[in-house]
Protein backbone atom coordinates (compact mmCIF):
# COMPACT_ATOMS: atom_id res chain seq x y z
CA UNK A 1 0.00 0.00 0.00
CA UNK A 2 1.25 3.59 -0.68
CA UNK A 3 1.24 6.09 2.13
CA UNK A 4 -2.06 8.31 1.80
CA UNK A 5 -1.42 11.47 -0.55
CA UNK A 6 -3.38 14.26 -1.75
CA UNK A 7 -5.66 12.96 -4.38
CA UNK A 8 -4.70 15.65 -7.19
CA UNK A 9 -0.54 14.64 -6.73
CA UNK A 10 -1.10 12.26 -9.69
CA UNK A 11 -4.98 11.43 -10.40
CA UNK A 12 -5.12 14.23 -12.81
CA UNK A 13 -2.06 12.88 -14.63
CA UNK A 14 -4.47 9.11 -14.93
CA UNK A 15 -7.12 10.94 -16.00
CA UNK A 16 -6.02 13.19 -18.55
CA UNK A 17 -4.90 9.83 -20.33
CA UNK A 18 -8.52 8.65 -19.74
CA UNK A 19 -9.95 11.95 -20.91
CA UNK A 20 -8.19 11.99 -23.85
CA UNK A 21 -9.36 8.82 -24.96
CA UNK A 22 -13.25 9.35 -24.10
CA UNK A 23 -14.01 12.65 -25.16
CA UNK A 24 -17.39 12.53 -26.59
CA UNK A 25 -19.71 15.05 -28.41
CA UNK A 26 -20.67 17.44 -26.43
CA UNK A 27 -24.87 16.96 -25.88
CA UNK A 28 -25.82 18.50 -22.77
CA UNK A 29 -27.26 21.96 -22.08
CA UNK A 30 -25.32 24.22 -20.58
CA UNK A 31 -25.98 24.61 -16.70
CA UNK A 32 -27.92 21.54 -16.46
CA UNK A 33 -26.90 19.53 -13.44
CA UNK A 34 -29.29 16.32 -14.04
CA UNK A 35 -27.48 13.29 -14.87
CA UNK A 36 -29.27 12.62 -17.65
CA UNK A 37 -28.82 15.69 -19.30
CA UNK A 38 -24.75 15.62 -18.66
CA UNK A 39 -24.99 12.32 -20.28
CA UNK A 40 -24.05 9.82 -17.36
CA UNK A 41 -23.86 6.03 -18.53
CA UNK A 42 -26.25 4.84 -15.93
CA UNK A 43 -25.03 1.19 -16.97
CA UNK A 44 -21.75 1.35 -15.38
CA UNK A 45 -23.25 2.13 -11.84
CA UNK A 46 -22.09 -0.58 -9.65
CA UNK A 47 -23.17 0.34 -5.71
CA UNK A 48 -26.12 -0.57 -3.18
CA UNK A 49 -28.46 1.72 -2.73
CA UNK A 50 -28.45 3.21 0.33
CA UNK A 51 -29.12 6.99 2.00
CA UNK A 52 -28.65 9.27 5.11
CA UNK A 53 -29.53 12.02 6.45
CA UNK A 54 -26.48 14.15 5.71
CA UNK A 55 -25.37 16.36 9.30
CA UNK A 56 -22.14 17.89 7.79
CA UNK A 57 -20.75 19.33 4.31
CA UNK A 58 -17.34 17.93 3.21
CA UNK A 59 -16.03 20.54 0.10
CA UNK A 60 -13.47 18.91 -1.76
CA UNK A 61 -11.02 20.50 -3.88
CA UNK A 62 -9.52 19.42 -6.61
CA UNK A 63 -6.29 20.39 -8.71
CA UNK A 64 -6.96 22.47 -11.68
CA UNK A 65 -8.26 20.65 -14.23
CA UNK A 66 -5.85 20.19 -16.86
CA UNK A 67 -5.33 21.78 -20.09
CA UNK A 68 -6.71 19.01 -22.11
CA UNK A 69 -9.99 19.66 -21.33
CA UNK A 70 -11.71 23.14 -21.50
CA UNK A 71 -15.59 22.48 -21.49
CA UNK A 72 -16.62 21.17 -18.39
CA UNK A 73 -19.63 19.38 -19.75
CA UNK A 74 -16.84 16.83 -21.48
CA UNK A 75 -14.90 16.86 -18.16
CA UNK A 76 -17.56 15.96 -16.10
CA UNK A 77 -18.35 12.44 -17.94
CA UNK A 78 -14.88 11.66 -17.50
CA UNK A 79 -14.24 12.67 -14.11
CA UNK A 80 -17.23 10.55 -13.72
CA UNK A 81 -16.05 7.69 -16.05
CA UNK A 82 -12.66 7.85 -13.73
CA UNK A 83 -14.61 7.18 -10.36
CA UNK A 84 -17.48 5.07 -11.50
CA UNK A 85 -15.04 2.11 -13.30
CA UNK A 86 -11.32 2.80 -12.14
CA UNK A 87 -11.47 3.96 -8.73
CA UNK A 88 -13.94 1.28 -7.32
CA UNK A 89 -16.35 3.61 -6.07
CA UNK A 90 -18.81 2.32 -8.97
CA UNK A 91 -20.41 5.80 -8.92
CA UNK A 92 -19.69 8.94 -8.03
CA UNK A 93 -18.52 9.59 -4.26
CA UNK A 94 -19.89 13.38 -4.78
CA UNK A 95 -23.40 14.82 -4.11
CA UNK A 96 -22.52 17.65 -6.48
CA UNK A 97 -19.37 18.44 -8.52
CA UNK A 98 -18.79 22.34 -9.10
CA UNK A 99 -16.55 23.19 -11.86
CA UNK A 100 -14.25 26.12 -12.84
CA UNK A 101 -17.05 27.99 -14.78
CA UNK A 102 -19.47 27.75 -12.19
CA UNK A 103 -21.84 24.73 -13.17
CA UNK A 104 -23.00 22.70 -10.68
CA UNK A 105 -23.84 19.03 -11.84
CA UNK A 106 -25.65 16.39 -9.80
CA UNK A 107 -23.40 13.86 -8.53
CA UNK A 108 -24.00 10.61 -7.18
CA UNK A 109 -27.25 8.53 -8.94
CA UNK A 110 -29.03 8.08 -5.44
CA UNK A 111 -29.37 12.45 -5.25
CA UNK A 112 -28.40 14.08 -2.45
CA UNK A 113 -29.03 11.75 0.28
CA UNK A 114 -26.83 9.13 -1.12
CA UNK A 115 -25.13 7.08 1.62
CA UNK A 116 -21.98 7.64 0.34
CA UNK A 117 -18.53 6.35 2.19
CA UNK A 118 -15.69 8.69 1.93
CA UNK A 119 -12.50 9.21 3.77
CA UNK A 120 -14.15 7.51 6.84
CA UNK A 121 -17.46 9.31 6.90
CA UNK A 122 -20.81 8.18 5.65
CA UNK A 123 -23.40 11.09 6.95
CA UNK A 124 -22.08 14.00 5.02
CA UNK A 125 -23.13 15.89 1.94
CA UNK A 126 -19.74 15.58 -0.32
CA UNK A 127 -19.02 18.52 -2.88
CA UNK A 128 -16.46 18.28 -4.69
CA UNK A 129 -14.67 21.79 -6.52
CA UNK A 130 -12.63 21.82 -9.43
CA UNK A 131 -10.99 24.88 -10.24
CA UNK A 132 -9.90 26.77 -13.42
CA UNK A 133 -6.63 27.53 -15.01
CA UNK A 134 -5.55 29.63 -12.13
CA UNK A 135 -6.34 27.17 -9.66
CA UNK A 136 -7.90 30.08 -7.66
CA UNK A 137 -12.11 30.49 -6.51
CA UNK A 138 -13.76 32.58 -9.38
CA UNK A 139 -16.12 34.51 -9.30
CA UNK A 140 -18.69 32.18 -11.54
CA UNK A 141 -17.55 29.63 -9.33
CA UNK A 142 -17.70 31.10 -5.62
CA UNK A 143 -21.52 32.15 -6.97
CA UNK A 144 -22.33 28.63 -7.30
CA UNK A 145 -20.85 27.49 -4.77
CA UNK A 146 -22.57 29.84 -1.91
CA UNK A 147 -25.99 28.83 -3.96
CA UNK A 148 -25.70 25.21 -3.56
CA UNK A 149 -23.86 25.41 0.61
CA UNK A 150 -26.67 28.05 1.40
CA UNK A 151 -29.40 25.56 0.12
CA UNK A 152 -28.29 22.51 1.62
CA UNK A 153 -27.33 23.99 5.22
CA UNK A 154 -30.39 25.40 5.45
CA UNK A 155 -32.74 22.52 3.70
CA UNK A 156 -30.80 19.95 6.38
CA UNK A 157 -30.09 22.15 9.24
CA UNK A 158 -26.44 21.78 8.93
CA UNK A 159 -24.94 24.89 10.49
CA UNK A 160 -21.48 26.62 8.79
CA UNK A 161 -19.37 25.45 11.87
CA UNK A 162 -19.96 22.12 10.18
CA UNK A 163 -18.41 22.55 6.83
CA UNK A 164 -15.46 21.06 6.14
CA UNK A 165 -12.83 22.06 3.66
CA UNK A 166 -10.63 19.06 2.43
CA UNK A 167 -8.33 17.62 -0.43
CA UNK A 168 -8.89 13.57 -1.06
CA UNK A 169 -6.26 11.78 0.30
CA UNK A 170 -6.11 7.99 -0.66
CA UNK A 171 -3.94 4.89 -0.49
CA UNK A 172 -3.86 2.27 -3.78
CA UNK A 173 -4.72 -1.23 -4.14
CA UNK A 174 -3.13 -3.86 -5.81
CA UNK A 175 -5.40 -3.25 -9.20
CA UNK A 176 -4.42 0.32 -8.79
CA UNK A 177 -8.19 1.76 -6.97
CA UNK A 178 -8.87 3.68 -4.66
CA UNK A 179 -8.25 1.15 -1.46
CA UNK A 180 -8.61 3.83 1.35
CA UNK A 181 -9.94 7.52 1.18
CA UNK A 182 -8.91 10.30 3.81
CA UNK A 183 -9.65 13.64 4.08
CA UNK A 184 -6.76 15.75 4.36
CA UNK A 185 -6.73 19.49 4.97
CA UNK A 186 -6.55 21.58 2.11
CA UNK A 187 -4.16 24.41 1.17
CA UNK A 188 -4.10 27.78 3.47
CA UNK A 189 -5.03 29.62 0.30
CA UNK A 190 -7.83 27.21 -0.38
CA UNK A 191 -9.29 27.34 3.14
CA UNK A 192 -8.70 31.02 3.32
CA UNK A 193 -10.88 31.48 0.26
CA UNK A 194 -13.58 29.32 1.14
CA UNK A 195 -13.28 30.60 4.96
CA UNK A 196 -14.22 34.07 3.55
CA UNK A 197 -16.99 32.49 1.01
CA UNK A 198 -19.11 30.73 4.54
CA UNK A 199 -18.35 34.10 6.36
CA UNK A 200 -19.97 35.68 3.67
CA UNK A 201 -23.21 33.52 3.43
CA UNK A 202 -23.14 32.97 7.61
CA UNK A 203 -25.86 35.26 7.95
CA UNK A 204 -28.27 33.85 5.91
CA UNK A 205 -28.57 30.19 7.55
CA UNK A 206 -31.95 29.77 8.54
CA UNK A 207 -32.81 26.10 8.57
CA UNK A 208 -36.14 25.09 7.22
CA UNK A 209 -37.99 23.51 9.60
CA UNK A 210 -39.16 20.40 8.39
CA UNK A 211 -43.02 18.69 8.43
CA UNK A 212 -43.29 14.98 8.44
CA UNK A 213 -46.82 13.56 7.25
CA UNK A 214 -47.19 10.19 8.02
CA UNK A 215 -50.40 8.00 7.20
CA UNK A 216 -51.56 5.13 9.56
CA UNK A 217 -53.02 2.23 7.24
CA UNK A 218 -53.33 -0.65 9.44
CA UNK A 219 -52.67 -1.78 13.00
CA UNK A 220 -52.36 -5.42 13.46
CA UNK A 221 -52.52 -7.14 17.15
CA UNK A 222 -52.36 -10.59 18.17
CA UNK A 223 -55.75 -12.62 17.20
CA UNK A 224 -55.32 -15.40 20.47
CA UNK A 225 -54.85 -13.86 23.97
CA UNK A 226 -51.28 -13.07 25.21
CA UNK A 227 -50.13 -14.07 28.86
CA UNK A 228 -48.89 -12.13 31.02
CA UNK A 229 -45.34 -11.38 31.42
CA UNK A 230 -44.46 -12.65 28.30
CA UNK A 231 -43.71 -9.95 24.76
CA UNK A 232 -46.34 -9.55 22.01
CA UNK A 233 -45.71 -7.93 19.09
CA UNK A 234 -47.81 -5.01 17.04
CA UNK A 235 -47.79 -4.48 13.26
CA UNK A 236 -48.15 -1.00 12.46
CA UNK A 237 -48.14 -0.37 8.46
CA UNK A 238 -47.44 3.60 7.84
CA UNK A 239 -46.97 5.39 4.71
CA UNK A 240 -44.67 8.13 4.51
CA UNK A 241 -47.02 11.06 2.54
CA UNK A 242 -45.48 14.49 3.47
CA UNK A 243 -42.56 15.96 1.35
CA UNK A 244 -39.11 14.61 3.35
CA UNK A 245 -38.01 11.10 3.67
CA UNK A 246 -38.07 9.91 7.21
CA UNK A 247 -34.71 8.30 8.70
CA UNK A 248 -34.26 6.93 11.95
CA UNK A 249 -31.75 9.80 12.58
CA UNK A 250 -34.69 12.14 12.02
CA UNK A 251 -35.82 11.24 15.16
CA UNK A 252 -39.55 10.60 14.58
CA UNK A 253 -41.57 8.27 17.32
CA UNK A 254 -44.39 6.00 18.36
CA UNK A 255 -45.63 8.22 21.12
CA UNK A 256 -48.17 7.27 24.02
CA UNK A 257 -50.97 10.37 23.38
CA UNK A 258 -51.48 10.74 26.97
CA UNK A 259 -49.51 10.47 30.40
CA UNK A 260 -45.76 9.35 30.99
CA UNK A 261 -45.31 5.86 31.08
CA UNK A 262 -47.44 2.88 29.07
CA UNK A 263 -48.40 -0.15 30.61
CA UNK A 264 -46.88 -1.75 27.25
CA UNK A 265 -43.63 -0.04 28.09
CA UNK A 266 -40.59 -2.99 27.39
CA UNK A 267 -37.20 -1.46 28.55
CA UNK A 268 -35.57 -3.72 26.16
CA UNK A 269 -36.62 -2.25 23.13
CA UNK A 270 -38.51 1.02 23.79
CA UNK A 271 -36.76 4.36 23.74
CA UNK A 272 -38.29 5.74 26.88
CA UNK A 273 -41.43 4.45 29.24
CA UNK A 274 -43.85 6.10 27.19
CA UNK A 275 -42.43 6.05 23.41
CA UNK A 276 -40.60 3.70 20.68
CA UNK A 277 -38.53 5.10 17.39
CA UNK A 278 -40.52 4.58 14.04
CA UNK A 279 -37.22 3.57 12.58
CA UNK A 280 -34.93 1.46 13.34
CA UNK A 281 -30.90 2.58 13.05
CA UNK A 282 -29.93 3.05 9.02
CA UNK A 283 -33.71 2.83 8.07
CA UNK A 284 -35.34 5.02 5.94
CA UNK A 285 -39.25 5.84 5.30
CA UNK A 286 -39.27 7.32 1.65
CA UNK A 287 -41.66 9.28 0.24
CA UNK A 288 -44.93 7.45 -0.78
CA UNK A 289 -43.37 4.15 0.49
CA UNK A 290 -45.15 1.90 2.80
CA UNK A 291 -43.52 0.26 5.63
CA UNK A 292 -44.54 -2.83 8.27
CA UNK A 293 -43.30 -1.46 11.71
CA UNK A 294 -42.68 -4.44 14.04
CA UNK A 295 -43.33 -3.00 18.07
CA UNK A 296 -42.85 -5.04 20.68
CA UNK A 297 -44.66 -4.79 23.70
CA UNK A 298 -44.25 -5.93 27.19
CA UNK A 299 -47.78 -7.84 27.93
CA UNK A 300 -49.28 -5.67 30.70
CA UNK A 301 -50.76 -7.34 34.58
CA UNK A 302 -54.31 -5.82 33.27
CA UNK A 303 -56.12 -8.76 32.26
CA UNK A 304 -58.73 -9.42 30.61
CA UNK A 305 -58.28 -6.90 28.11
CA UNK A 306 -55.96 -3.25 27.93
CA UNK A 307 -55.83 -0.51 24.94
CA UNK A 308 -53.85 2.40 25.04
CA UNK A 309 -53.66 5.39 22.41
CA UNK A 310 -50.71 5.97 20.24
CA UNK A 311 -49.84 8.94 17.88
CA UNK A 312 -46.74 9.65 15.53
CA UNK A 313 -44.36 13.03 16.94
CA UNK A 314 -41.40 14.52 15.81
CA UNK A 315 -38.08 15.18 17.48
CA UNK A 316 -39.41 18.16 19.18
CA UNK A 317 -42.42 16.22 20.66
CA UNK A 318 -44.95 17.90 18.03
CA UNK A 319 -47.69 14.94 17.46
CA UNK A 320 -48.10 14.39 13.32
CA UNK A 321 -51.75 14.91 12.69
CA UNK A 322 -54.30 12.23 11.95
CA UNK A 323 -51.84 9.62 13.14
CA UNK A 324 -53.66 8.43 16.48
CA UNK A 325 -54.48 4.78 16.85
CA UNK A 326 -54.78 2.12 19.36
CA UNK A 327 -53.04 -1.06 20.48
CA UNK A 328 -55.72 -3.41 22.25
CA UNK A 329 -54.32 -6.82 23.78
CA UNK A 330 -56.65 -9.81 24.98
CA UNK A 331 -54.99 -10.73 27.97
CA UNK A 332 -54.70 -14.33 29.84
CA UNK A 333 -54.09 -14.28 33.20
CA UNK A 334 -53.32 -17.76 33.73
CA UNK A 335 -52.82 -18.93 37.12
CA UNK A 336 -50.51 -15.51 38.41
CA UNK A 337 -52.13 -13.53 41.77
CA UNK A 338 -51.46 -10.00 40.68
CA UNK A 339 -52.02 -6.81 43.31
CA UNK A 340 -51.69 -3.47 42.57
CA UNK A 341 -50.78 -0.60 45.13
CA UNK A 342 -53.79 1.78 46.03
CA UNK A 343 -54.03 4.78 47.42
CA UNK A 344 -51.99 5.73 50.59
CA UNK A 345 -51.12 8.67 53.01
CA UNK A 346 -47.50 9.03 52.00
CA UNK A 347 -48.23 8.77 48.23
CA UNK A 348 -45.85 5.57 47.92
CA UNK A 349 -45.41 2.36 49.45
CA UNK A 350 -41.95 1.15 51.16
CA UNK A 351 -40.51 -2.44 49.30
CA UNK A 352 -38.66 -3.84 52.64
CA UNK A 353 -35.81 -6.84 52.39
CA UNK A 354 -38.06 -9.14 54.49
CA UNK A 355 -41.93 -8.69 55.79
CA UNK A 356 -42.41 -6.10 59.06
CA UNK A 357 -39.43 -3.81 59.62
CA UNK A 358 -36.79 -5.06 56.94
CA UNK A 359 -34.63 -2.37 55.23
CA UNK A 360 -36.61 -0.19 52.59
CA UNK A 361 -35.13 -1.45 49.19
CA UNK A 362 -37.16 0.70 46.97
CA UNK A 363 -40.76 2.02 46.80
CA UNK A 364 -43.96 1.89 44.63
CA UNK A 365 -47.15 3.88 43.57
CA UNK A 366 -50.45 3.70 43.59
CA UNK A 367 -51.56 2.58 40.65
CA UNK A 368 -48.86 -0.10 39.47
CA UNK A 369 -49.23 -3.78 39.28
CA UNK A 370 -47.41 -6.71 40.47
CA UNK A 371 -47.60 -10.52 40.47
CA UNK A 372 -47.62 -11.94 43.77
CA UNK A 373 -44.15 -13.96 44.64
CA UNK A 374 -45.30 -15.43 48.02
CA UNK A 375 -47.60 -14.35 50.91
CA UNK A 376 -46.29 -13.96 54.59
CA UNK A 377 -47.89 -12.84 57.40
CA UNK A 378 -50.19 -10.30 56.11
CA UNK A 379 -46.99 -8.90 52.75
CA UNK A 380 -46.61 -9.85 49.76
CA UNK A 381 -43.06 -10.71 47.71
CA UNK A 382 -43.04 -9.08 44.28
CA UNK A 383 -40.75 -7.79 42.51
CA UNK A 384 -39.90 -4.08 41.91
CA UNK A 385 -37.21 -2.29 40.25
CA UNK A 386 -35.23 -4.75 39.70
CA UNK A 387 -35.24 -5.98 43.56
CA UNK A 388 -37.18 -8.56 45.24
CA UNK A 389 -38.93 -7.30 48.19
CA UNK A 390 -42.40 -7.27 50.18
CA UNK A 391 -45.24 -4.88 50.51
CA UNK A 392 -47.55 -4.63 53.39
CA UNK A 393 -50.99 -5.94 52.55
CA UNK A 394 -52.85 -2.61 53.82
CA UNK A 395 -52.37 -0.80 51.13
CA UNK A 396 -52.50 -3.20 47.52
CA UNK A 397 -55.55 -4.84 46.67
CA UNK A 398 -56.05 -8.10 44.49
CA UNK A 399 -57.12 -7.59 41.02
Amino acid sequence: MQRFKAVQNIFFSAFCFIAVCLLVPNSVKAGSIERDAWGADENIVVTKEEYAYPTKINLIVFKTADDYISNSDDFIRNFYYYFATRSGFGDFPFHYVVTWDGKVYGGNKLGAEAKIELGGESDALFIAYIPGSTGKLGAASAGSIKDILLESMNSYGISPKKVGIWQLGYELGEKGEMDKTQLVDADKEAKSDFAKLLDSIAGNYSPKKRTYKVEIVDVVVPKEKVKIGETAEVRIKVKNVGDYNIYSSTNVFISLKEGARSTFYLPSEWDSPYQVALLQSGERLALEEEKEIIVKVGVPLFPPEKSEDFVITDSGGNVLKNTSFKIRLSIDKGEQEIIEVTDNPVGYLNVRSTPGLGDVITKVVPGERFIVLETQDGYYKISANGKEGWVVSTYVEIV
